[in-house]
């Protein structure tokens, strides 16, 4: 105690010396922990206002948090963004939080409802309402036309979630969805960059025509194409496999595939980027015998046909030693001309917000794929862009505005990768790939060398694709349950393709001008240079355009009474479209620098083109019923008319009834059998036409 006294008494002795001694100074001091700490009078006097400050600006917030019923929600997590600092409300939902800043945003968050960031802006009142998470049973999915909860839906429709397609690794969303889509077969063809697209068939082949393909409907507009979309920017994907799928009609044979697409959320500007590298090596290629495993077989086969043997035991001896690999290879046409491994990439940013109602979304992403060649010359790229603004011009009235831009670059030689794999596939391993001294070896026939034809040695295949696609919405909602809705889309894609084939050079022996050592064995000789391919060098250019509207014109009713719910949706549906090609050809050319046609000669120069147009016009009806969520049914009606057909013929009819059974909220199965807590049973009938657009 006494220890204590004494600190205190030299304490203030200590300050009353240094009152005397920097007294009428512009000095100020502080005595902490046996230090004393000297600064000018204005820095302690701006600490001080600015501490003081700081706690006028510290206000408490209050509030209550909700759910979309109105009902409170005890246990909600609230936290101060960027810190460890919050609070969670109470039984009746409502809660208490002190904040420094009144600038920070406070976080609400609990589980089975989606997370709210709300900044505080010197508000002392927060009262919050969050939306439920969209799982299981209660996700809503597309079903054509409209969006239904995933347990109402009486046709068979299966769908994959954007967050799951964006996992995984792959470039194009055709692959990725496989064996994510129950009903659905996909086929990868080709692993060749650009054309690697899988084969959707969905319940297997349906038609008998040439064109399996199920319909591709993005953001309502059927007819686009599936892998030209960023998996990023995927929120879900449907699939229509039975009766469902009526509601397109015409186009419905093989199926639908329903894709939407990215837009604008609630809340501050949130910025996203994915980078995805990938590394490729072939899982299978055709196990080959050497040469003098070939040579000693063939000898076996021709011996026991009692044929002359191609070659000797000493030609066998020398394929298997390597000691004369000019006039005994070993060649590995795989191991010449496929790499080990090969490259593919992507990237994507995106950013998106909203408030008051007026929502943005953009998103850039950018592909690029390598062939495996060991010669780099096939190159595939992509960019493609995708923005959509929402904007509501009154509380009833709504719009929005969508694009989406493709851009692709595909580079090839003038031989397709078919070609080139199935001449390695056929070359023996006794013929040369490359000489000794480094020059490509002879073809066989129209000279196919795939170490060459694998290049740019022949020429060049480019091809750029623009595609333009650009949609306008609206919703006019005047009284609850009731809307009126509208979309125009305009597609325009322009295609240009340049395939510039020249001659190529392939080496042949001169077997007389061989020089040999000691043992016989060539150590040198003369090769002849011979030109390969087309006889000189020529151009092919084609030039491809396409335009393509739709207009929809919809109203929807929705009404529940009692334990019914009814919804009715009405469309009146037309499409036009038509195509444009022109192409010209020039040959004996004389240099391959400058590659346009005025360069090429008028000798047997030619071009030609031509146009196609499609139209179609739909009347669309569908009605859905529900009594007390258990018996279920839904009649569709479409009528369409193809301007492919004559007049007299031209309408066709495609009807639809499905009717579906929640057994699972009979009472006798809650008391009985209730450890199933969802069982439904469902039967559909539709018809449905094949009538894809251009014939």
């Amino acid at each position: 105690m006494n220890r204590k006294v004494d600190v205190h008494v030299r304490k203030k002795k200590i300050n009353e010396i240094l009152n005397d001694l920097f007294a009428g100074t512009d000095v100020s001091y502080l005595v902490m922990d046996r230090q004393i700490v000297l600064t000018p009078k204005n820095i302690m006097r701006k600490a001080v206002v600015e501490n003081k400050l700081l706690q006028q600006q510290k206000i408490t917030v209050t509030g209550t948090v909700t759910d979309e019923q109105g009902k409170p929600l005890p246990g909600v997590n609230i936290i101060i963004k960027g810190t460890t600092q919050g609070t969670i409300t109470d039984a009746n939902g409502k809660y208490t939080i002190s904040v420094a800043n009144p600038n920070v945003t406070l976080a609400f968050s609990f589980v089975g409802y989606k997370t709210q960031e709300i900044p505080v802006t010197g508000k002392t009142v927060i009262n919050v309402t969050l939306k439920e998470e969209a799982i299981g049973l209660q996700e809503v999915i597309s079903i054509g036309y409209g969006m239904q909860r995933k347990a109402d839906v009486v046709g068979a429709v299966t769908s994959v979630s954007g967050d799951k397609i964006e996992t995984i690794p792959s470039v194009d969303v055709t692959n990725a969805i496989s064996g994510r889509l129950p009903g659905s077969v996909v086929i990868q063809q080709s692993g060749e960059p650009g054309h690697d697209q899988a084969k959707i068939l969905v319940r297997g082949r349906t038609t008998l025509g040439g064109n399996t393909a199920p319909l591709v409907v993005i953001d309502g507009i059927p007819g686009r194409s599936l892998s030209e979309v960023d998996p990023v920017d995927i929120v879900s994907i449907s699939v229509l496999k039975d009766a469902a799928a009526a509601i397109y009609g015409a186009s419905a044979a093989n199926g639908v595939i329903l894709v939407t697409t990215k837009k604008g959320q609630e809340g501050l500007p949130r910025l996203k980027y994915q980078f995805y590298q990938g590394f490729m090596t072939p899982t299978l290629l055709p196990k080959v015998c050497n040469a003098g495993d070939y040579a000693t077989m063939l000898s076996e086969y021709q011996d026991y046909e009692g044929r002359d043997r191609t070659y000797s035991d000493k030609d066998i001896e020398l394929f298997y030693s390597g000691r004369d690999p000019w006039e005994h290879p070993n060649t590995d046409w795989m191991g010449e001309l496929i790499a080990k491994w090969t490259t593919s990439m992507k990237h994507n940013f995106s950013i998106d917000g909203g408030v008051k109602g007026i929502y943005y979304f953009l998103s850039f992403g950018y592909k690029n794929q390598q062939a495996i060649y060991k010669v780099k010359s096939t190159n595939y790229k992509q960019y493609n862009v995708r923005a959509k603004l929402d904007v509501p011009i009154t509380k009833w009235l709504k719009t929005s505005v969508d694009y989406a831009g493709f851009l692709t670059n595909a580079l090839y030689p003038t031989r397709s990768a078919g070609s080139v794999y199935g001449q390695a596939t056929r070359l023996v391993p006794t013929q040369w790939a490359y000489w000794p001294n480094g020059k490509p070896g002879p073809d066989i026939e129209y000279g196919d060398n795939p170490v060459v034809t694998s290049t740019f040695e022949t020429g060049t295949d480019d091809t750029r694709r623009y595609v333009n696609q650009t949609q306008f919405k609206f919703a006019f909602t005047p009284v609850k349950g009731f809307s009126v809705n509208g979309l125009y889309s305009f597609d325009f894609t322009n295609q240009y393709r340049k395939r510039f084939q020249k001659p190529w050079i392939l080496y042949f022996p001169r077997w007389d001008t061989a020089v040999r050592d000691s043992e016989g064995f060539i150590t040198d000789m003369q090769l002849t240079p011979t030109p390969r391919g087309v006889p000189s060098p020529q151009l092919n250019e084609y030039y491809n355009r396409s335009l393509r509207q739709l207009a929809n014109f919809n109203i929807t009713y929705e009404h529940k009474f009692g334990n019914h719910h009814v919804k009715f949706f009405g469309a009146y549906e037309q499409l036009a479209e038509d195509w444009n090609n022109f192409g010209a050809y020039r040959r004996d050319y004389m240099s391959d620098i400058v590659q346009t046609l005025s360069a090429g000669s008028d000798t047997d120069k030619d071009n030609w083109g031509s146009m196609a147009i499609y139209a179609r016009k739909s009347w669309i009806a569908r009605v859905n019923y529900d009594y007390k969520n258990k018996y279920l049914a839904e009649i569709l009606f479409r009528r369409d008319g193809s301007l492919k057909f004559p007049p007299n013929s031209r309408w066709g009819n495609f009807p639809g009834i499905l009717l579906g059974w929640r057994a699972s909220e009979e009472d006798f199965w809650k008391n009985n059998i209730g450890f199933i807590n969802y069982f439904k049973l469902r039967a559909s009938y539709g018809r449905m036409g094949m009538d894809p657009g251009q014939a």
